[in-house]
């Protein structure tokens, strides 16, 4: 599955989910409904408004979906909800990303997507080369606008912003701590 971790502050979250809609993309939202339909966001504005309760989204575009999503039912507490698993209709791209956290904490984000997907009959199809156009469209923004670090395991991008209000005591980014990401940081790439 191709993936890129990176770690992003608010404001170019912003930027990227603009780009996001400036693609002529939508968001479904990835949550725990109450009936079997989804919600699907349009704008930034609307984007907003989930932004704090919702860690993943679905990215969406006509040029390359060939299935609704699905939904699947599950119970909880008697009750029955609906949930968007992933790879099962579309094709689309993950996009999984948090917020600001408690005492001023920024957690990693990541996006993806499968290498194939399941239609309503459970048959196996690949993403289209429009879906793969437009994931490289956004992480050569998330990579033109980032410094790599790397971890023993994972590699992630740090959005230079990012960087800056950590070294600014304005943010910590969740586990890397501020003096082993200025260890392999060059600062002098901030600019």
């Amino acid at each position: 599955m191709p993936q890129l971790d990176f770690y992003i502050s608010l404001e170019e979250k912003t930027k990227l989910v603009d780009l996001i809609f400036e693609m002529k993309c939508t968001l479904a939202v990835d949550s725990d409904y109450i009936h079997p339909q989804y919600t699907l966001l349009k704008n930034i504005h609307e984007y907003h408004n989930f932004a704090e309760g919702t860690n993943l989204f679905f990215i969406l575009n006509e040029k390359y979906v060939k299935y609704p999503l699905q939904l699947c039912p599950f119970n909880r507490d008697e009750q029955t909800f609906y949930y968007i698993p992933q790879r099962y209709g579309g094709p689309s791209i993950d996009f999984y990303t948090t917020g600001l956290l408690d005492n001023n904490k920024i957690g990693s984000s990541n996006i993806s997507y499968y290498s194939y997907f399941y239609d309503d009959k459970n048959e196996r199809f690949k993403p289209t080369q429009e879906l793969l156009d437009l994931f490289n469209i956004l992480t050569k923004f998330i990579r033109n606008n980032s410094l790599p670090y790397n971890m023993k395991v994972r590699k992630y991008l740090i959005s230079k912003k990012l960087i800056l209000d950590v070294i600014n005591d304005k943010v910590e980014l969740i586990n890397i701590p501020k003096c082993d990401l200025l260890k392999q940081i060059d600062i002098k790439k901030l600019d």
